[in-house]
């Protein structure tokens, strides 16, 4: 269930990634990339609640984990599109610039 919406947004996300930068690549190790951290972390979640959060309930710690990680998580994405919103306006204003560049090069010849 979670494994399907986290590839597709996963592979979305970084799509768009390699895209924003115009670089000729597959997203293949990036998508490993993040995948050994997701497995990564999952690990490092295990040993934080066996070690320093003993005397809460999995239910509540697996909770609070959850809302924490989904702001964090929304906050991300907003960050992102800022980035990328930013970077494809600018990119947007440098090809307009090399437009107007060309056009006024082609108007001194004649």
């Amino acid at each position: 269930g979670l494994y399907g919406s986290y590839i597709s947004f996963q592979t979305l996300y970084l799509e768009r990634f390699l895209a924003s930068f115009k670089e000729h690549a597959n997203v293949g190790f990036l998508i490993y990339t993040a995948d050994f951290i997701g497995y990564f972390g999952a690990c490092v979640i295990l040993l934080i609640k066996d070690v320093f959060v003993r005397d809460i309930k999995w239910s509540n710690f697996f909770i609070e984990l959850s809302n924490g990680l989904a702001i964090m998580g929304v906050f991300a994405t907003c960050l992102a599109f800022f980035f990328f919103f930013i970077k494809r306006s600018r990119d947007k204003r440098k090809e307009f610039d090399a437009i107007e560049v060309k056009k006024q090069l082609n108007m001194q010849h004649f």
